[in-house]
Parts: structure tokens; sequence; C-alpha cells
């Protein structure tokens, strides 16, 4: 693999195909124009591991298709800082670090609270509340920890951005999702928080394997909208 201990230079690219026609003012509409601007909110979640007590095709797509936002940290490089005379300063790179070892998810919870009830198991295979202790599992990080690939794509599910979390786990039980006010009723959302290790990972073959399980969501729902056009159309 080109670049392998560094793909960011891996998914360094050729900007030579973009042509800025309007470079004062930006406008950037003419047909003629190859800049597009990329909008948000074509994003997918997919847990690709679960910990073997969890791990089943309907939870992780159950999961992933009740993500509503995601927050993920950026990553710093520090500087360090030298003075001279009169004020003056200059410095040089230092460390690189995240700026957070967490990630943030907010889900849609359903009847029958199936995305509390998976998140509290999974707390509850590190650490049995009532116990204090591992009650299920091993103190194996393969029986506790998972795995998500996150990606942001353009309207036409083209995938722009992806990384690889590995490491993951939930850091708390969300009892505090069903507080009761008897003056209002709204959507139940869960609001989890995620650790995870060390960076996350990101290449080109990480950006075409996100391609690949975006496809296979989008043709999964190709004969789902079928059969209600079928349905509604009494063709079944």
């Amino acid at each position: 693999m080109a670049n392998e201990f560094n793909p960011w230079l891996e998914m360094s690219s050729d900007h030579s195909s973009y042509r800025y026609p309007d470079r004062y003012r930006q406008f950037f509409g003419e047909h003629s124009n190859n800049a597009d601007p990329m909008i948000s909110g074509f994003g997918f979640v997919f847990f690709t591991v679960l910990p073997p007590k969890l791990r089943s095709v309907e939870n992780a797509h159950l999961l992933g298709a009740l993500v509503n936002t995601i927050t993920v940290p950026d990553i710093t490089l520090n500087n360090i800082e030298y003075a001279g005379r009169d004020g003056g300063k200059w410095g040089v790179p230092g460390d690189v670090v995240m700026g957070g070892q967490t990630i943030s998810m907010n889900f849609t919870e359903l009847v029958g609270i199936p995305v509390h009830k998976l998140l509290s198991a999974w707390v509850t295979l590190m650490r049995n509340p009532q116990y204090g202790f591992m009650s299920e599992i091993d103190w194996k990080q393969e029986q506790y920890k998972g795995r998500i690939t996150y990606c942001t794509c353009t309207p036409d599910l083209k995938v722009q951005f992806a990384a690889v979390y590995a490491g993951i786990y939930p850091t708390s039980i969300k009892d505090d999702a069903f507080g009761y006010d008897k003056t209002s009723q709204q959507a139940i959302n869960i609001e989890a928080v995620f650790q995870f290790d060390h960076y996350p990972y990101k290449s080109n073959e990480i950006t075409s394997s996100a391609q690949q399980m975006v496809d296979e969501v989008r043709s999964s729902l190709n004969p789902v909208v079928q059969g209600k056009y079928d349905e509604h159309t009494g063709t079944l």
C-alpha cells in the first residue's frame, strides 16, 4: 500500500480538476465549473464490531439506523514556543493530540427501549452494578470493545470522509432519558458517549470500504420502496 505509514498523504489527491472562474465573488454555480460545495446531513454510522455477547446483524443494524447525530473530536498539532529579545517569538511543531477520546451519539429510542437495553447491557458487561466487577465475560478487550465506521456523503451518497474508530465502548447507562413531566410529551432520544482507542484510522481503503457499505444500504432500500409502490397501486 502506498504511503503505508502515512494514510493522510495517500488520501491527498490531485486538485487540478477544480476550476475557479470566479475567485473574487466565490460564486460556483455555473455548469462549466467543477467545484461543487460539500454539505452536511448525509452521514452513516456502521457498528461493524460489537462485543460477542451482543453481536448480531440485527443489533448492529438497529444501532446504526437510529443514530441522529454524531460528534467526533479533531486532531491538534501543538506548538513548542521559543522567545527571543523584545517579545519576539517563534515555534516548531510539538506533539499531535486528539481533542478528546470520546464520540457522542444521539439515538432515537423506540417502544421496547432497544437502544437503552443494548447500551445498558454493554456497560454491565464491563461492570455489573450489583457486584462491582465483571460477571458475564473475561477480562479481555475483545470481549467488551467494539468498532464503528463513520462516513459522510454527498446527497447522491458518494462517500467523502470516512474513519474507523476502534476500541469503542459506552460510558454510561442512560436512565436519565426516561424522566417525566406530565405537562409535556416529547420524543425520547438517548445521548450516549463512547470511549475509543488511540486515533481514528483513515485511508483510501477505508473510504472504499465505507462506500461499499453505503451502496449495500442503498441497494437494500430499492425493494422496500418498490414494495410500497406495489402495495399502494394494488399490484401485489
